[in-house]
């Protein structure tokens, strides 16, 4: 018993020193970002080296917001170019991550009606409504991606539609574009379509 209590024990704090490492590389994070941002712009030498800090640091990523950074510099660092857009669009994330417009949250997500159990995604010949922020990308770079795994993408739900997917990074509820297509499914699967509402992560994790 007494053997039992302190492997118990020795894992707490274990746990407990893990925990304390991953915070302070969480804030360390936080600070490279706001020096990043510190000039008014986000150049490609720091969206590489915030790139480059987050792949030694992995035990941050399951972390927010080092999981959802890691995942937006992995589509922009995916076709090997760091445009002006991509860089402007890094910058208003850091923004946001940071404080300056309000936080990134999971309330609205944990709100919104997602399919359970969630259903499996396939992307040939199958039509897709993109809506939210995504952590992914921009939607244009959404949109490229689902075409180029054989997917449709449209701009409002129909009949027809198979998968409406809510970005990770949305966070307002008044928006008219997710407050429409929710409507939308509400009452074609009243009418009898089959549209599923999925997040970003099970979109993201289905990928090929």
């Amino acid at each position: 018993m007494d053997e039992r209590m302190r492997d118990a024990d020795a894992r707490d704090a274990s746990d407990r020193a893990q925990a304390r490492q991953v915070d302070e590389h969480i804030r360390e994070m936080l600070r490279l970002a706001r020096g990043i941002i510190a000039d008014g712009e986000v150049t490609e030498g720091e969206t590489l080296a915030l790139a480059s800090w987050l792949s030694a640091h992995p035990g941050a990523l399951e972390e927010w917001p080092a999981n959802v950074l890691a995942a937006r510099l992995g589509a922009i660092l995916q076709d090997g170019i760091i445009g002006p857009d991509e860089r402007t669009d890094l910058m208003e994330l850091l923004r946001r991550v940071l404080g300056e417009e309000a936080p990134v949250t999971p309330a609205l997500l944990d709100r919104l009606p997602f399919d359970d159990p969630i259903p499996a995604v396939v992307f040939p010949g199958r039509v897709f409504v993109l809506v939210g922020r995504f952590a992914k990308g921009t939607n244009q770079a959404c949109t490229r991606v689902v075409r180029s795994l054989g997917g449709f993408v449209e701009t409002a739900v129909e009949p027809h539609t198979d998968y409406l997917v809510v970005g990770g990074l949305t966070r307002d509820d008044s928006r008219p574009d997710l407050t429409a297509a929710l409507k939308a499914v509400a009452e074609q699967r009243h009418a009898g379509s089959a549209t599923a509402i999925i997040r970003e992560k099970h979109w993201v994790e289905a990928m090929p």
